[in-house]
């Protein structure tokens, strides 16, 4: 992935050479290609370039054209229809690149025209005359901006890293946001793990210049049923022609391309759509795939062998790799994620890891990922029958309950209960059923985290508010696709994938595939009566029915519980050495809670399931062992 970088002064003082030499450092792995800078006494722009399509052999970022100055991470879809408006001559059209098509086309539209622009990008732009920054983030937020500004002085970088490191920037831990996550508290858009330090929200722009910024939002996903989708054969149609596009217009490089394999819906039918597309041109595929190890022989793991062979039997132009995540150490090299990352890890991060690596080593440099697949294309959250009802299509709500019922097996009450009454109930009601069914919105007594009253009754509120807003939106069914309160991408998966040389897409959540479901009626989500009912209908020409009709799909990878006990031991060991040496640690968290907790959980272990307390502790042994990289780095510890 390519990155964008600089620094403005707005109060005209000077840039020191280290600041620049010191981001130019920390990004130099996104700029195997090219790396550049734009300068002026008192502000820089710089670009990173990573080829992977065609034309970007001719970027030489950053671009300077009547004025104005561009620096973008950008991957552009329809690209002719932007040539189209700017009347770009034939003869350029192979060679452009998508910096100068968005410069162009600011230039000539104004800053409105982001709202325009297709696929995934971020950038800045330098207005030479007026001294003001324009940057804006793409619609879905798949390429990442940060930025600080403070004393009219503003940074922005697509990684926290190259931000956070530098001496004039005035930040520290931002513990609120930490613990927001543990709490499972909706978090203020844009703010980051560290303080002063700010996300740029998916499609917003933000234009800054002396005593002044200002952010604006450009788009909004909004639901707008098209009467001309009047069945299922249309709906599905039309979702397949769109993921279609979505998957063409990604595989459109000049490098290798790979398909993280799971055997689920989203990655599966990635896969199937791709591979048919490249064996058009006589091109292969190359995936990867986390297997169980067939050592682990308990039937609660999930073994997705058969239907990860199922794709690859049918789709002959693939080269298949495989390892087995079991093999894996979640804890092992943690500090150097964290010094990559500055940020606190997934604890999934180890399997990613995997994938970064083999993908590099034969030389791939764009991905397909299915990544949050299950929330748009085969969305499990959307309730139409709840939906129906209050727009008053009863006889539709009642055929679709039926089949509902028999596909899922429910009695009339679960059908009722979850579907219908669940979603039409008043906040009151939820709230009071919640504390009736013993899930109280109160906080856990037994948390391991210090709190004095204040804070306690603080993150109480934040929390019951944090529940109000998710039940609130159970019927808006662009708020399923794309949450409004929180931020589908942050930076840890660009940032991981960076280091390996990799550009990682995200098919599924293309605006233009979401600008699809958004017209599409609301009954066909559960087509015939099926849970993810209408991306299998969708997939029927492409996916093997094997997986098309499986309903077991699980959450963990394989192995994942066998990755975790194995690795708890060492969690304990860096946890107490920490302490030991770091005893403010103590007026964070209750360290021995957590050891007690960490060591009952190796004494006690059940391989095929973690409660949300296994969770809880999990999440924050993460967290203190990133507090103890901070406070290690602080004072000099290794």
């Amino acid at each position: 992935m390519s990155a964008i970088f600089g620094i403005i002064d707005f109060k005209g003082r000077p840039l020191k050479e280290e600041w620049i030499r010191s981001m130019q450092d920390d990004l130099a792995h996104r700029g195997p290609d090219r790396q550049d800078l734009y300068r002026e006494e008192s502000m820089f722009l710089g670009h990173m370039l990573l080829q992977v399509t065609q034309e970007s052999v001719y970027d030489t970022s950053p671009y300077e054209e009547d004025g104005f100055v561009i620096t973008a991470n950008a991957r552009l879809d329809e690209r002719e229809t932007i040539m189209d408006r700017l009347n770009i001559p034939q003869r350029e059209r192979e060679s452009i690149t998508d910096p100068l098509l968005l410069l162009r086309s600011f230039l000539k539209f104004g800053k409105d025209f982001v709202k325009d622009i297709y696929g995934d990008f971020a950038f800045a732009i330098w207005n030479k005359d007026k001294k003001e920054l324009f940057c804006a983030r793409d619609q879905i937020g798949v390429k990442p901006l940060l930025y600080y500004f403070e004393d009219n002085r503003l940074v922005i970088s697509t990684e926290l890293k190259s931000i956070v490191k530098l001496d004039l920037i005035k930040t520290e831990i931002n513990n609120i946001n930490i613990r927001n996550d543990y709490f499972d508290i909706e978090e203020k858009i844009g703010s980051t793990i560290w303080k002063n330090v700010f996300r740029l929200p998916a499609a917003n722009h933000l234009t800054a210049s002396l005593n002044n910024s200002k952010l604006h939002k450009y788009w909004t996903l909004h639901y707008q049923k098209n009467n001309l989708f009047k069945n299922l054969d249309s709906s599905s149609y039309a979702l397949k022609a769109a993921m279609e596009k979505a998957i063409e217009d990604r595989m459109r490089t000049r490098t290798k391309i790979g398909v993280p394999l799971s055997g689920g819906l989203d990655s599966s039918s990635i896969v199937c759509i791709a591979a048919r597309h490249a064996k058009k041109s006589g091109d292969i595929l190359y995936s990867f795939s986390s297997m169980l190890d067939p050592k682990i022989k308990t039937p609660e793991n999930n073994d997705e062998t058969e239907y990860i062979q199922s794709v690859l039997i049918q789709e002959t132009n693939i080269i298949p790799g495989y390892f087995y995540s079991s093999q894996l150490n979640f804890f092992e090299n943690m500090t150097g994620k964290f010094d990559r990352y500055y940020a606190i890890c997934s604890p999934f991060n180890y399997v990613d890891e995997a994938l970064y690596e083999r993908f590099e080593k034969i030389k791939v440099r764009r991905l397909l990922s299915g990544f949050i697949g299950d929330i748009t294309v085969s969305n499990r959250t959307i309730l139409p029958l709840a939906n129906l009802f209050r727009s008053g299509k009863i006889k539709i709500m009642f055929r679709l309950g039926i089949q509902i019922k028999k596909q899922m097996n429910l009695t009339y009450f679960q059908l009722l209960k979850t579907h219908l009454f669940g979603p039409l109930s008043p906040d009151y009601l939820k709230s009071y059923s919640k504390w009736i069914m013993g899930n109280k919105l109160t906080l856990d007594s037994d948390i391991p985290i210090c709190l004095n009253p204040d804070e306690k009754l603080e993150f109480q509120k934040k929390r019951e508010n944090s529940f109000k807003n998710r039940t609130r939106y159970n019927l808006k069914i662009e708020e399923h696709i794309l949450p409004p309160n929180s931020e589908v991408f942050r930076e840890d998966f660009d940032t991981g994938s960076s280091h390996h040389q990799l550009e990682y897409t995200y098919p599924l959540m293309d605006r233009r595939v979401l600008e699809c479901l958004m017209k599409i009626p609301v009954e066909h989500f559960y087509a015939l009566g099926y849970h993810r009912g209408l991306i299998k209908q969708a997939m029927k020409e492409y996916l093997p029915d094997k997986i098309r009709k499986r309903t077991d799909k699980g959450f963990y990878s394989p192995g994942f519980f066998d990755v975790i006990y194995k690795d708890i031991p060492a969690l304990i060991k860096e946890i107490d050495l920490g302490a030991s040496i770091h005893p403010e640690l103590n007026k964070d968290f209750d360290i021995v809670k957590v050891l007690k907790y960490l060591q009952n959980m190796t004494n006690n272990k059940s391989i095929s399931f973690f409660s949300v307390k296994d969770w809880n502790y999990i999440y924050i042994s993460n967290w203190i062992i990133y507090k103890i990289w901070i406070l290690n780095r602080k004072y000099g510890n290794k």
